[in-house]
């Protein structure tokens, strides 16, 4: 069982609120995408611990009696595995984090389970991080423990110089977007080099990117993601609720193009980001500080933390 401890900040006591339990698939990506909600967590006063559902056989098995067994502890879970694994057995406050349905958007039973396991307890609190995930369940479950916090918020990055044009995906999801990819590139990225990051598979970029102007770098650190060129590429095709690296690109000012599909379905116009049409379908964002703020890291995490509070006061009543 992978379990860590987080690091107190601030001089609080761990021991003044109590614990909470960050679920994940894997404990790996809470330090990767909750890295700000782990610290703000523990500069509130709480003593935080990181465990993923599938990283080990056996610790599911100890982590199902630990949910069971300790109501008093305070469940944070993240990516749809881990949100289902905790709405069946968590038993203390809970708070979902739905990042995004993704490619089971379309699936009426998996919609219909989630909507069922959501209005058992009506105490749990739910952040809903795509804008259209979320009117969907505004709609259909009218349930008032619902918020929309626009992804986990994204940190400054170093942004490159040249044109080139920056796609950051991972293996598991670069087959779902790259007819979106190509449609771009084919139209107004014409004479323009797309580099693509975070995918390690070369036989299979090359294929599904066969006659384009790319270069492929494979994974890369955090903070080198976007320096490969001036602009960030945000295509559709696989469903998040709102992507990791859209909200670093924005918090980086860089200069962004997204299709107009996932442009609405995250809820951009609401936030208040105009867009320019540079092809048919595809446009570039007009946006300042404002936007910046409302996806950067420690925004969400500061409001993340709110709604912590409001589930465990729902608890305690």
């Amino acid at each position: 069982m992978n379990m860590t401890t987080a690091t107190v900040q601030s001089g609080v006591s761990p021991s003044t609120k109590g614990t909470v339990l960050i679920l994940n698939d894997k404990s790996i990506y809470n330090k990767r995408y909750r890295s700000p909600l782990l610290a703000g967590l523990a500069s509130h006063g709480f003593t935080v611990e990181s465990q993923g559902v599938l990283d080990s056989s056996l610790g599911i098995f100890a982590l199902l009696v630990r949910l069971r067994s300790q109501s008093w502890t305070l469940t944070i879970s993240s990516n749809l595995k881990s949100n289902l694994f905790a709405l069946v057995f968590a038993r203390g406050p809970l708070v979902i984090i739905l990042n995004g349905l993704g490619r089971f958007r379309r699936s009426r039973r998996l919609r219909g389970v989630l909507r069922h396991l959501m209005r058992r307890r009506p105490g749990n609190q739910f952040i809903v991080q795509s804008y259209s995930d979320y009117r969907y369940l505004r709609r259909y479950t009218d349930m008032e423990n619902l918020h929309w916090l626009p992804g986990s918020g994204g940190r400054r990055k170093p942004i490159g110089t040249d044109n080139s044009i920056v796609l950051v995906q991972r293996d598991s999801k670069i087959g779902h977007v790259a007819h979106s990819v190509r449609d771009f590139m084919e139209t107004a990225g014409s004479g323009r080099t797309l580099v693509v990051v975070g995918c390690e598979n070369s036989e299979r970029i090359n294929a599904l990117f066969s006659g384009l102007d790319f270069r492929s770098v494979g994974y890369l650190p955090a903070d080198d993601i976007l320096a490969g060129g001036n602009t960030f590429l945000q295509p559709e095709g696989y469903g998040e609720g709102f992507p990791h690296t859209l909200a670093d690109a924005i918090a980086s000012g860089a200069s962004v193009i997204i299709s107009d599909r996932e442009y609405l379905r995250y809820g951009l116009q609401k936030l208040g980001a105009a867009r320019e049409q540079v092809a048919t379908g595809w446009s570039r964002l007009d946006y300042g500080d404002a936007l910046q703020q409302q996806t950067g890291a420690e925004t969400i995490a500061r409001k993340t933390l709110r709604i912590c509070d409001q589930a465990i006061g729902n608890f305690l009543r």
